[in-house]
């Protein structure tokens, strides 16, 4: 895609939309791609890490569920239970 064919699909949107902005654009995007990914080796494929997972919940824009989905995918740890010393 070409720089005025990006600029005028973000005019189009800008006007379905408005307040859109490139980075909300960017984000929500990311977050569709997200919801597709079924496995770690799907997520790798993205610029993600945790901290992109938990900013993107922190707005709004992944529910808990899909949060816990994809962290289970990509950091089990830090959405599994921990145990005490006495095994609870």
């Amino acid at each position: 895609m070409d720089k005025a064919d990006a600029a005028q699909m973000m005019e189009d949107m800008q006007k379905r939309f408005p307040g859109l902005t490139p980075e909300v654009a960017a984000q929500t995007f990311l977050c569709e791609s997200l919801r597709a990914c079924r496995s770690v080796m799907d997520l790798v494929r993205l610029p993600i890490d945790p901290s992109v997972i938990n900013q993107l919940r922190d707005r709004g824009l992944l529910d808990q569920e899909e949060w816990q989905r994809l962290m289970l995918m990509l950091d089990p740890a830090s959405v599994s239970p921990t145990i005490d010393g006495s095994g609870e």
